[in-house]
Formats: structure tokens, C-alpha cells, sequence
């Protein structure tokens, strides 16, 4: 009987897998961590870089994309259904290319559901990382024409979810209180860094001249 195949979806075209932002540096670490508890890996993002840049490091995994359509020049309503198609369209190219995951690890998006359809599908479980509160923090920075249908489409993906880890305190209340997911589903898994960190920490401390000092960062 083979191993486990770890399925991990990050739908936020803004969080390439091997772009330099914190966002994408952070969804390296995750895959990094799952990568020796799984016989075989496969990240669906809808991009490898982007316009900012490539990071000089490379996961032992297998990889999809699907280069997310211009939506911007249609009516709001009508793009969000587009944002939930390209989404829909990451998880299928990805069975097709590697074969069907045995479970799900999803970084929360908004307007994407193809990894809850896909875990119902299969009966397969599903972790959700929440690390926003997306339809409210679009609702406020970039005003929907409908807020309803981000809610409602939020409260699904989460409410679906095998597990949920939420990474403050904060988000496993509003996880709760407000999108409505049972409290035995919800954990509060402080987000964190990789430890294994390259470099000479003494040569960096003399070189900036603080060997016997207290450094906060």
C-alpha cells in the first residue's frame, strides 16, 4: 500500500510559490514541513513567480499552475464567479497531472472552492490555514459589489473543512463566532518560522558590531 499524497492548494495569485514576499516564504515553510510525513507531494498555486521576482530555492515536490484569467474588466459579480472557475480549474489540472490526493492542506482564499469540492468528491479530509479574515478585509479595502456572496462562499469553504488553523487567537473566534464553524474543528496554531536557518550568526554579529549585545528583530 503506497504512502500518503498530500495535496497542497494555495489559490492567491499574489502568493507565487517561489515568489520573495513573507506570504510566499511562509507557504514554502508549510510544504517544507509536510514534505517528510507524505511519500508524495503535489502544490497547485495558480503561479510558480511573478513580476517581483524568484527565490533561489526549490521544494522537493511536484508542482501545477494555472495562470489565472483577466477578470478585472468585467462587472464585479462576474469576476468573483471567475476567481471560484480558475480555482476550480488549479485543483482539476492537478489530478489530471499527478492523481487524486489522499488529503488537502489549503491556505485560505477567497473565492476558491476547489479543494472543498474536491474533498467531498473523495471523502478525503481537508485542512484549512486561516490567516485572515478575507471577505472582510475586502469588503473594507476593495468594497464588493455583493458581500453577501463573498460571505456566503467563505462560510462554505470554512464550515467544509476537516480542521482549521487558524494562526491568532482573534481568527479562531471570528472562525466561530462569526463564520460559523463547530468549535471541536478550530485550532488556534500560532503561526511561526522555519528554524533551520543558513548563515554564520558570529560573523554577522561582528560584522555589525554587536557581538555582546541584545539584538530584537
Amino acid at each position: 500500500m503506497s504512502g500518503p499524497h498530500f495535496l497542497v492548494i494555495s489559490g492567491s495569485r499574489g502568493i507565487p510559490l517561489y515568489g520573495p514576499s513573507g506570504a510566499s516564504a511562509h507557504l514554502r515553510g508549510v510544504c517544507d514541513a509536510l514534505i517528510p510525513h507524505a511519500e508524495k507531494m503535489t502544490v497547485a498555486v495558480p503561479r510558480l513567480v511573478d513580476h517581483r521576482g524568484e527565490v533561489n530555492e526549490t521544494l522537493r515536490v511536484q508542482t501545477t499552475t494555472f495562470e489565472p484569467r483577466q477578470w478585472s474588466w468585467l462587472p464585479r459579480s462576474v469576476r468573483e464567479r471567475g476567481e471560484c472557475w480558475d480555482n476550480r480549474q488549479l485543483v482539476r489540472t492537478a489530478i489530471r497531472e499527478h492523481g487524486k490526493p489522499t488529503a488537502i492542506y489549503e491556505r485560505h482564499a477567497l473565492f476558491c472552492d476547489g479543494g472543498m469540492q474536491l474533498a467531498k468528491r473523495l471523502r478525503i479530509p481537508r485542512v484549512v490555514e486561516l490567516n485572515a479574515p478575507l471577505s472582510l478585509e475586502r469588503r473594507r479595502y476593495d468594497p464588493l459589489n455583493n458581500p453577501y456572496i463573498a460571505s456566503r462562499i467563505e462560510k462554505q469553504t470554512l464550515q467544509s473543512a476537516d480542521q482549521i488553523l487558524a494562526v491568532s487567537a482573534w481568527l479562531a473566534n471570528w472562525a466561530v463566532d462569526t463564520m460559523g464553524c463547530h468549535p471541536d474543528k478550530v485550532v488556534h496554531a500560532p503561526n511561526g518560522v522555519r528554524v533551520r536557518l543558513e548563515g554564520d550568526r558570529a560573523r554577522v554579529r561582528r560584522e555589525l558590531g554587536v557581538e555582546d549585545k541584545l539584538v530584537l528583530g
